[in-house]
Order: structure tokens, then C-alpha cells, then sequence
């Protein structure tokens, strides 16, 4: 039945939550009921929207999870009509709000936007409530109860900190070795700009005047004297410094557990001959990876349990709500999922 509804935009939103933690540490999946059918969906969520306190993540646990989105102002009035007033009266998204999320290139104010901040706030206890809560600077367009003990949000982590809510990813541990690249290719570019440069060699006594020689096609030269000019490369590029560069690559490759030959799409066992020694390098680059592997099907896993809450959600705010599926005894209607 899950399968059947996370389908495949639920599964490029996926996709794109574990690139995002490939990159930055941590991708964020953000499950809901949609305004519009009233149906159980998931869409990708920035890091940089998300606000949870140090001391409360600091276990991945929080109580409290904030996201700061920008909305337009006229979407905001249709879905809740009755504060139609009061949206229209919050100030818009101005160029320091925006600035905060890398948007780089955006001045001034734009009110056709409203920055809203959606609220969870996990209960206490079994006899307690959590709260849920959607405002804007104007107004809270919603306060309501929030009845499960875990967050409508999936975290995936490439790599998981001793402490702390977020993940480490390749940005990060590949920080380093970038910068040296970075300044090896600078350092490259420098000599190439002052060694690699076309000189021409003119005897002295040839009578060849400088401004004479041009790039022009055909040109022609008189000269006197029996050594006709002469042109003379240098070769810019130390050899040290370009091998230096590969080498800098291939150890950023090691710290992740990856090879030149994964890279290329090629097998681990290239170049061996002994079908034991190819499943042997196979299984050695497997290894290497399954802890993050691992990390990634516990996610997927989540997804599919966020899936049920809402399913539970949409079945209390409309009685007639079901999800069918297929099973061996045949079509089969769930009411619930828990």
C-alpha cells in the first residue's frame, strides 16, 4: 500500500534529500497533508530553512523543530482565507531575511512574498499534547494540537557527528583537500601566465624591427644576415606541481572510501585475473560504504513510517478517507494504518 503512494515524485524528492546530504551533512524531507486533495505528501526542505536549538538537537532528539519559508502572499490569503487581512498587512521578505538563506543577488524588499514559520513541538507524556503552530509576523495562522511523539521531518545524514543535530558530508571532509588543490591550480596558472610564453629570437644584426612582427597570416620579413628569426617556447608547467594536484585528488578520494575506479564507473577488481581476488576488491569497496548505505535505507524506512502518520492524519479529518492495495487474498481497503 506505501508503495503504491510513494510514488515516483516521492522518490526524486528522496533522491534529492540524500544529494543534499551527500553535499552539506544532512538532507530534510518534510511530510504533509496537501492543502489542495488533502493527501499524504513529502516535499524537500533546505537545511538552511530548519532552526532547532543546539542543546535540544544536541542528541537528535529535539522537542522543538522550526522551518522558516518564504510563501506568496497570495497563496497564504487562499489557504487561510480568514486571515486574509492580516496577511496582507505582514511585511514582506526583505533583502536580510533572504540574504540569511544564500539567495544571493536579491535587494530591496519583496512583498509579494511572506516569511512563515511552521512550528512542532512534541508532547511531554501520553496524557499530554504537543503543539503545531503556522505564523507570520502579523498573525499565527494556526494553533492546534500535535498528537504524535516524533516530527513530521526525515533526516538523512552522510555521516553521523558524536554530537550534534546535523551531518558532516563531502563538502566538509573534502574541505581541505580542495583548498590545497585550489591553490596548486593557482599556483599552476601563475607559471603557465609567465613561462609559457612565444619569444622570438632576432639576431641583432638582421635588421628585423619589433613592430614588424605580428600575427598576421602571410606575413613576410626582410632580413639581412645569414640566421633568419627564430621562435622559442618555454613549457610553464612544472611537472611536480600537476602531479602534486593528482595526488591531492586521489588522497580525497581514500578519506571516503572511494577509488579512481568507482569514480570512472569501473569495477573493483580491474586488472585482476582471479575471479576470488575480484570478489575479494568487490567486497573490500562494499564494506566501505555500508554505514552510509545503512544510514540510507533507515531513512527510507522513516519515509514509509511518516507515510502511515499521515495516512492516520487524513483518516481523522475526513471519515471516508482510505488507501487500497493489493495483497494475496486480494483488493483489500485500509481505514488505518496503525
Amino acid at each position: 500500500v506505501l508503495q503504491g503512494q510513494m510514488d515516483k515524485d516521492t522518490q526524486e524528492t528522496i533522491k534529492r534529500g540524500f544529494l543534499d546530504a551527500a553535499k552539506v551533512g544532512t538532507g530534510i524531507l518534510h511530510g504533509y497533508l496537501d492543502p489542495t486533495t488533502g493527501l499524504p505528501s513529502t516535499e524537500r526542505v533546505h537545511m538552511l530553512e530548519m532552526y532547532i536549538e543546539h542543546l535540544d538537537g544536541l542528541y537528535m532528539k529535539p522537542r522543538s523543530v522550526h522551518r522558516m519559508r518564504f510563501v506568496p502572499r497570495e497563496v497564504l490569503k487562499a489557504q487561510f482565507p480568514r486571515y486574509a487581512t492580516m496577511i496582507e498587512a505582514a511585511p514582506g521578505a526583505s533583502y536580510d531575511s533572504v540574504t540569511r538563506f544564500l539567495l544571493s543577488g536579491i535587494k530591496g524588499r519583496h512583498d509579494d512574498f511572506v516569511e512563515v514559520v511552521e512550528s512542532h513541538h512534541l508532547r511531554r507524556g501520553p496524557k499530554h499534547k504537543g503543539r503545531h503552530t503556522i505564523t507570520v509576523p502579523s498573525v499565527t495562522l494556526l494553533d492546534e494540537e500535535y498528537q504524535h511523539d516524533v516530527h513530521p521531518y526525515v533526516f538523512l545524514r552522510y555521516r553521523e557527528r558524536d554530537f550534534g543535530m546535523w551531518g558532516a558530508g563531502l563538502v566538509e571532509s573534502c574541505k581541505h583537500a580542495q583548498n590545497r588543490i585550489n591553490e596548486l591550480i593557482r599556483r599552476v596558472s601563475r607559471s603557465q601566465d609567465i613561462g609559457s610564453n612565444l619569444v622570438v629570437m632576432v639576431p641583432s644584426e638582421s635588421n628585423v624591427r619589433k613592430e614588424e612582427i605580428t600575427n598576421e597570416m602571410g606575413l613576410i620579413l626582410k632580413y639581412d644576415g645569414p640566421q633568419p628569426p627564430t621562435t622559442v617556447k618555454w613549457e610553464g608547467t612544472l611537472e611536480d606541481l600537476q602531479q602534486q594536484i593528482d595526488l591531492e585528488y586521489q588522497r580525497a578520494l581514500l578519506v571516503e572510501g572511494l577509488s579512481q575506479e568507482q569514480v570512472n564507473g569501473q569495477g573493483a577488481g580491474r586488472g585482476l585475473e582471479s575471479g576470488v581476488a575480484v570478489r575479494a576488491a568487490d567486497d573490500v569497496q562494499s564494506r566501505r560504504l555500508m554505514p552510509m548505505m545503512a544510514r540510507f535505507q533507515q531513512s527510507c524506512l522513516e519515509v514509509a513510517r511518516l507515510y502511515e502518520r499521515l495516512n492516520d492524519d487524513a483518516a481523522d479529518e475526513d471519515p471516508e478517507f482510505s488507501i487500497s492495495g493489493q495483497i494475496k487474498a486480494g483488493a483489500r481497503t485500509f481505514l488505518r494504518t496503525s
